[in-house]
């Protein structure tokens, strides 16, 4: 379930401006600490890092 929920927030992260919080509430994850945390084991980088990255939005 996880799993699914962090390919969603990989798109919201990539495509929206939205903060952390609101990521992790619209995927399912109420707790955000615990979303960052689980977002950056499995991925090996924190949300923001991630972002910095792939962004692909308007700036």
């Amino acid at each position: 379930m996880n799993r699914i929920r962090l390919a969603r927030a990989e798109e919201l992260i990539r495509t929206t401006k939205w903060s952390n919080c609101e990521i992790a509430d619209r995927v399912g994850i109420r707790d955000y600490k615990y979303f960052n945390r689980l977002f950056k084991k499995n991925h090996g980088c924190s949300v923001s890092e991630y972002r910095k990255r792939y962004w692909k939005g308007q700036t």
